[in-house]
């Protein structure tokens, strides 16, 4: 399909760029706008619980930035309901305890990791500046962002805007596993992310959880990875990080994420057709 088509096909549902658009739906949101919020890449109540809020993380640059300063542009209604909604399952999920988070929804695990991968890759070309500059002399994110295109459009099933088929497994492979938690807030959370990817692994408080996040369940149906520990026992911080570079190497092998085919109408729906 042309670029042209490409995007008249999918319309409303294209990636808009910059500081005065909604990161999700690409709403205008001006800074005076009363539509206009902030929506945090790490969940506040995961700051809060886990004691993180006044703590931050170190850039590569070795500059450092508050968690909860870590915001992308979003408007009310992506950010208080569409988000807000999975948002608050998640959280009673993972109150629950590792048994509750491992049966949540699929959509909604999926939606919720691919929402803090977009959002980091969205942070991380602000920082470098990676990308174009406006004709207003003011910096866009377009360029990273780009190429997750297709990821930031499994992202407005959020909204309903998008679906896929089959519905039952989903775009993503998930791992969910038990991890040692600790009475040091610095040292009861953790994330790694690959973009090019795309993939995410979370560590959060007793609870870890890593996504290959389009590769339609292909590592997922491989198995589980090797054990990183003795059998049915919560991983370290070392072993969790282990955990994460077996399944990227899984990844790896199976390739970049598979063709979709988009079907069109009122609500766009993904199907995967075949590896490239």
């Amino acid at each position: 399909m042309s670029p042209s088509l490409h995007e008249s096909f999918l319309r409303s549902r294209m990636q808009e760029f910059g500081d005065e658009h909604c990161f999700l739906c690409g709403c205008h949101i001006p800074k005076d706008s009363g539509q206009r919020t902030k929506e945090h890449v790490f969940p506040r109540w995961l700051l809060r619980d886990l004691g993180l809020w006044r703590d931050g993380v170190t850039r590569i640059d070795g500059s450092r930035i508050g968690y909860r300063k870590m915001t992308v542009p979003c408007c009310q209604e992506c950010n208080g309901i569409d988000l807000g909604m999975i948002e608050g399952r998640v959280r009673a999920a993972h109150h629950g305890g590792i048994d509750a988070f491992a049966a949540l929804d699929r959509r909604d695990l999926f939606l919720w990791l691919a929402k803090i991968a977009y959002s980091l890759a969205y942070l991380a070309g602000r920082h470098a500046r990676v990308g174009p500059v406006r004709d207003d002399g003011r910096w866009s994110p377009a360029g990273p962002l780009r190429e997750l295109d297709s990821l930031h459009l499994l992202l407005r099933a959020a909204s309903g805007a998008v679906t896929w088929a089959p519905d039952a497994h989903g775009p993503a492979s998930v791992y969910v596993v038990g991890c040692l938690d600790d009475d040091e807030p610095v040292r009861r959370f953790g994330h790694l992310d690959d973009p090019p990817v795309p993939m995410i692994g979370l560590r959060v408080g007793a609870i870890g959880v890593v996504g290959v996040l389009q590769d339609w369940g292909r590592s997922e149906a491989m198995g589980p990875p090797q054990p990183c520990g003795p059998s049915g026992a919560p991983l370290d911080a070392e072993q969790f990080r282990e955990l994460y570079r077996r399944i990227a190497e899984r990844a790896a092998e199976i390739g970049r994420p598979t063709t979709v085919e988009f079907v069109g109408g009122d609500v766009v729906e993904v199907r995967p057709v075949a590896a490239c």
